[in-house]
């Protein structure tokens, strides 16, 4: 979107601890608005960090120490904090998740100004437990818009409650320029023979993105010319750690900044998830020709389109898992063409530009709104 003829604005992105993908979702939005004249001011608990390459962008960075679960007398002293310290002229906060957006709308409201919350993940509403489903109704009714990044996610948004028209469905895109052109590495670094199959994992080492099942799965695989590489940090490493009993065609390789590059590597990527709201590890392995096999779980199944692009196995089943994995691992000619039509389907519809873009003008259609409901007067 063209902001040249647009009045100035100034965005307040909070975020509460994060890392995997709403880091990259928040890193990506501050570079790309920046460039097209967007103002940020970026309030986060001080253990945030943004991604390479964002975190040279001379942000203005204000802390807060939203923490990551509910503190109701610490999170209204940090919402009467934020009130305070918000800009009041062409402001508009956007928050990001859950614990953000309770502190970000709410402080929004109080401060008369226009908010946003993008909700990057969310399980089935059934599945919602009754502080999460009053907080979102709160949320929704303090927010001038909502960003889901699937139709899933909007989904349980519109079952607990929120106003369909108030949501609006902005995927993530992915810088692709920075997958398809990422220098190979040696698998001879990682301790890994050129014939082997390598499968990867790509996430947040928490219980709800499945590693624990991938593992034991891949353990239960015949033959010994295959490797997992499990790429990312959580508060479940330590048990996946145990739980691969020094398997030494297991390799935990932590937080790394060459994902594409590790993906190239790779026979295939694998996003056992139990919970996803949209899945960017599997835009990231189309981008890279990757073939993925993923789960059917949330926003994946749009991303994976019912298999035409990718393997899909139901959510949490062993069974089906191992037996997909050793089919994909077998089948050369399906890897082919599953990667063929990722790698044009990621090309066509999930460039980062499309996103930012449709982002940009939530920001503008709030603002537009917002001043005309005080009398046509900027604030």
């Amino acid at each position: 979107m063209d902001t040249a003829n647009k009045p100035p604005l100034t965005v307040a992105q909070v975020v509460r601890p994060a890392q995997g993908g709403i880091r990259r979702h928040v890193s990506l939005l501050l570079r790309e608005t920046v460039v097209r004249g967007i103002s940020n001011v970026l309030y986060a608990p001080a253990p945030f960090v943004l991604d390479s390459g964002a975190d040279q962008l001379n942000i203005q960075r204000v802390n807060l120490e939203i923490s990551a679960s509910t503190r109701p007398l610490q999170d209204l002293k940090l919402i009467s904090s934020l009130t305070r310290q918000l800009p009041q002229k062409n402001t508009l906060v956007h928050a990001h998740g859950l614990r953000a957006a309770l502190i970000g709308c709410l402080a929004a409201h109080r401060a008369g100004l226009p908010s946003i919350f993008t909700a990057h993940n969310l399980p089935p509403a059934a599945r919602l437990g009754t502080l999460h489903r009053t907080i979102l109704r709160l949320i929704g009714n303090r927010a001038s818009a909502i960003i889901a990044v699937s139709q899933a996610v909007k989904s349980a948004l519109v079952e607990i409650g929120i106003t369909a028209e108030k949501v609006s469905v902005i995927p993530n895109g992915i810088d692709l320029d920075a997958y398809t052109s990422a220098p190979s590495v040696s698998r001879s670094a990682f301790g890994i023979s050129e014939s082997a199959n390598v499968i990867g994992f790509v996430g947040r080492l928490s219980p709800e993105k499945g590693a624990d099942n991938l593992i034991r799965a891949f353990q239960s695989l015949p033959g010994s010319e295959q490797y997992l590489v499990i790429v990312g940090d959580g508060p479940q490493k330590p048990q996946l750690i145990e739980l691969a009993a020094n398997n030494n065609r297991i390799k935990f390789l932590g937080y790394r900044e060459d994902v594409a590059a590790i993906m190239k590597i790779c026979t295939l990527v694998c996003v056992p998830s139990l919970e996803e709201g949209q899945g960017i590890t599997v835009l990231e392995a189309m981008a890279c020709g990757i073939p993925v096999l993923a789960s059917d779980a949330g926003g994946l199944k749009e991303t994976t389109a019912d298999g035409k692009r990718a393997v899909q196995v139901p959510a949490g089943d062993q069974a089906a898992l191992i037996q997909k994995l050793q089919e994909l691992l077998a089948d050369d000619s399906l890897k082919e063409t599953l990667s063929t039509a990722a790698f044009e389907y990621v090309h066509r519809e999930c460039s980062l530009n499309k996103q930012i873009s449709a982002t940009i003008s939530v920001y503008y259609g709030v603002m537009q709104n917002h001043n005309k409901a005080n009398g046509g007067k900027q604030q």
